[in-house]
């Protein structure tokens, strides 16, 4: 058991701070306690007193062991949770990764495209007979047709795209902030399950 504070006032405290006790042993304290009940010689109201504090000790001992068994699982949780937490700052690296190479796609085929756009409209003003005659085959409108729709092509990927890795990022955000939210729940309360205080709390309310 960890060892009282400098400021306890519990009678049981006191009592060990006289004695020159600063940790306290539970199996000794019940063998001790044991060793005392079977004093004869003990009046009524010591022996009412020995039983009684036999029972405050053995549920401090069954509270300690809950909060050690807490205290273990909480742990193994905020080992899953962290080791969770740097997968996802794997997987947000690799995504970013990710996204680069998407946009790089992208600018590509964006270059792609007005290659083409430029290929076309030199092979259109070429006087080459075959050229001549797809050119002459379009009709103004045509033309403007297929500018129209080289366009919306263009637009229509590139807000796919973007599209697609917004919606990958803001998911592995989300996964990821969760998990650092829970991490700090966890470490809240294993602080507050596992410090002297809620321990001290205990004697403090058995003893007084």
């Amino acid at each position: 058991m960890s060892a009282f504070p400098e400021n306890s006032s519990s009678a049981l405290q006191i009592y060990c701070h006289q004695e020159g006790v600063k940790d306290v042993i539970i199996p000794e304290l019940m063998k001790k306690l044991d060793i005392l009940g079977d004093n004869g010689n003990l009046r009524n109201e010591e022996q009412v007193a020995v039983i009684q504090a036999g029972t405050v000790i053995s549920l401090c001992e069954k509270w300690l062991k809950q909060i050690d068994s807490t205290e273990a699982a909480l742990t193994q949780k905020m080992i899953d949770l962290e080791n969770d937490k740097e997968l996802f700052s794997k997987q947000k690296g690799f995504l970013e990764e990710e996204l680069d190479y998407r946009k790089q796609a992208l600018d590509q085929a964006y270059m792609r495209i007005e290659e083409l756009e430029a290929t076309l409209y030199s092979a259109l003003q070429q006087e080459q007979p075959a050229c001549q005659a797809v050119a002459e085959s379009l009709t103004d409108r045509q033309r403007e047709e297929l500018r129209l729709a080289v366009d919306k092509l263009r637009r229509q990927i590139l807000r796919q795209s973007r599209q697609y890795d917004s919606q990958i990022l803001q998911e592995r955000m989300e996964l990821l902030q969760q998990a650092q939210q829970r991490i700090r729940e966890l470490e809240d309360r294993i602080d507050l399950i596992c410090g002297p205080e809620l321990i001290f709390f205990f004697f403090n309310l058995c003893c007084n």
